[in-house]
């Protein structure tokens, strides 16, 4: 496959002044050092407590939208790997299939991500703190773990532009706080041929440069928040074609939770009804290879056990420091320019 008019891609969608938050720790950040450690911070402080109760919310699709429709499963068993070999279909896209739109997230979340955490999905029809929509015309989306619940009463927090099991887990990836694999910078052997990748986004996605950067390029580059090495077969990996890369080695087309996602989920949230190799061998009929086990940070798991509100503080205290800063600077500079007079 290398049509690029035909790539999907989802963005991890920020929160309001989010961008121009990052892109100050970065300018008053003493060094890269430093600004790593905060950006790990503010980010980190996205997953959910321990023991979280997430309500989800199918919000009522508009009369003059087009409703997501169907992957092809014709098209999905033709992907092939980077190597050539089949990709494999996760064995739940068949029965989310009889399913409605609502139902089949419900399916995939019981099954594929709920038995790994110590996460409660409860599905509400009023209130909900994740609300859901199935818009074809507006991309396939999801803000990045507990930002859902400093949007607006009411907004869209997750958006499915197209349906199915590989999407579905993608998104809620993103729920838990998960970044795009390809964003991985640990190991990562993508070495993007930016000409041609500007190129496609502008032409499929709408996307100007800086979008791109941001998108794809150069967002959440920092360890800290992927504890693994790069997975060439994390389900939060895109399909990219050799086309826009220099090396012209294309990745995957993922369509099925990995090993180390399984693992990693896991070790983020500990305390699921299934253990890793429980699950993989129940949903794929394989054992876990130990030797790919990541290796999570201490640090993110104290984090988990802090209060919602705490949470809060954290990017807070980050954006109330870069305006002290900046008034320290600005005072500090009106003071020496006196002296000149």
């Amino acid at each position: 496959m290398d049509d690029l008019s035909q790539l999907r891609i989802c963005v991890e969608k920020p929160i309001r002044g989010e961008e121009h938050a990052i892109h100050n720790l970065y300018k008053k950040s003493n060094s890269i050092d430093h600004y790593k450690k905060l950006k790990a911070a503010f980010y980190t402080a996205k997953l959910w407590p321990k023991g979280s109760i997430i309500k989800l919310q199918f919000l009522p699709q508009s009369s003059n939208t087009q409703v997501a429709s169907w992957t092809m499963i014709e098209e999905m068993k033709a992907r092939r790997d980077a190597d050539g070999s089949p990709s494999p279909i996760d064995p739940i896209e068949y029965e989310i299939r009889k399913l409605s739109h609502q139902d089949a997230v419900k399916k995939v979340i019981q099954e594929r991500i709920a038995p790994i955490t110590d996460l409660k999905f409860d599905f509400v029809e009023t209130g909900g703190n994740v609300r859901i929509g199935f818009d074809a015309s507006k991309g396939s989306w999801s803000m990045l773990g507990t930002d859902c619940l400093r949007s607006q009463p009411g907004e869209k927090t997750m958006n499915f532009a197209w349906m199915d099991a590989a999407t579905i887990m993608h998104e809620c990836g993103h729920l838990l706080g998960m970044i795009h694999e390809h964003d991985n910078p640990d190991q990562n052997p993508i070495q993007w041929n930016l000409p041609a990748l500007y190129k496609w986004a502008e032409q499929t996605q709408g996307w100007t440069k800086a979008q791109v950067d941001h998108n794809i390029v150069n967002k959440y580059k920092i360890s800290q928040l992927n504890a693994s090495k790069f997975d060439p077969y994390s389900i939060m990996l895109y399909f990219f074609p050799a086309s826009l890369t220099l090396n012209h080695k294309a990745t995957n087309i993922n369509q099925r939770l990995s090993p180390v996602d399984v693992t990693y989920i896991s070790k983020i949230y500990p305390g699921g009804a299934l253990t890793p190799n429980a699950f993989y061998k129940k949903a794929y009929g394989k054992s876990i290879d130990k030797k790919t086990l990541p290796v999570v940070n201490i640090s993110v798991k104290k984090l988990r056990s802090l209060p919602h509100a705490l949470l809060w503080i954290i990017p807070l205290f980050v954006i109330i420091l870069i305006i002290v800063i900046l008034i320290i600077r600005f005072v500090f500079f009106r003071k020496k320019k006196r002296r000149y007079f």
